[in-house]
């Protein structure tokens, strides 16, 4: 958690942290959808959050990415920073396997 990321930038250490930016909790958002049977989330949504910048603002190095085959090169270029790091990556919410197969059962379990 965040707590986590505080004390790497206490201690100094140079961890790199590779987010996987999708604008929410969809995993979460995609099971409420197919569990009640509509399109509204609740608490799951968030506005965009530029990750990379806060790193920069604790002292860090921060990177957002948009392209997969740009995810490598920024990896290397935070890994040489030497510091805390952040690699931004905005990806977009797809379904979820998990998320499938778990839903796809309900109608056969007794859960209600």
């Amino acid at each position: 958690g965040g707590l986590s990321i505080e004390a790497a930038f206490q201690e100094g250490l140079p961890i790199t942290v590779v987010i996987d930016n999708n604008g929410g909790l969809t995993t979460i958002s995609q099971q409420q959808e197919r569990l009640f049977e509509t399109p509204r989330h609740v608490a799951t949504d968030f506005r965009d959050i530029p990750f990379h910048k806060m790193f920069e603002g604790l002292g860090g190095y921060g990177e957002r990415v948009e392209r997969a085959e740009d995810i490598a090169p920024a990896v290397k270029r935070a890994l040489a920073s030497g510091k805390t790091a952040c690699v931004d990556v905005r990806t977009r919410g797809v379904i979820s396997p998990i998320v499938a197969a778990v839903t796809s059962k309900r109608d056969k379990a007794s859960i209600e």
